[in-house]
């Protein structure tokens, strides 16, 4: 092998190669209308490498599923049922924040704590907030859906 070969190849292996932008320059370029404090567009895109169909698709099984969770966290609390409560705050916590729910993933992330303290009148408060929170998710990824 003649080291003049040897050397062009380490060095044509060595240069960097072009980086592809990041995911969240990607993301957040079609949709700069949405607020990152309510749905952060650059998690739901890191998550499914783009905002494609089955993006689109995630996103809104996840929306089509919060009614229900909410659900789950207002019988819980009508009922007093600390750990039901607890644990539908939870998961909806962590279905919000997988999906890039950003406000509503707080909001959950804060009922689960005063559930936790068994703080039954802010957990009421808290649970009056999810719904708005919600409708404002829905307006705000209507772009994506």
């Amino acid at each position: 092998m003649d080291h003049s070969e040897g050397g062009r190849s380490l060095r044509r292996h060595a240069e960097p190669k072009p980086r592809a932008a990041p995911i969240a320059a990607v993301a957040a370029k079609p949709f700069p209308d949405i607020d990152p404090a309510i749905f952060d567009v650059a998690r739901l895109a890191e998550a499914f490498g783009v905002i494609d169909a089955d993006a689109r698709s995630f996103l809104q099984g996840f929306l089509d599923a919060v009614p229900g969770m909410v659900g789950t966290i207002e019988a819980a609390l009508a009922s007093r049922d600390l750990a039901a409560g607890r644990d539908a705050a939870h998961a909806l916590k962590g279905a919000a924040r997988s999906a890039g729910a950003v406000r509503l993933g707080q909001l959950a992330s804060d009922l689960q704590d005063v559930l936790d303290a068994e703080d039954y009148d802010t957990a009421g408060l808290l649970h009056g907030l999810l719904d708005t929170t919600y409708q404002e998710l829905v307006g705000a990824t209507q772009s994506l859906r």
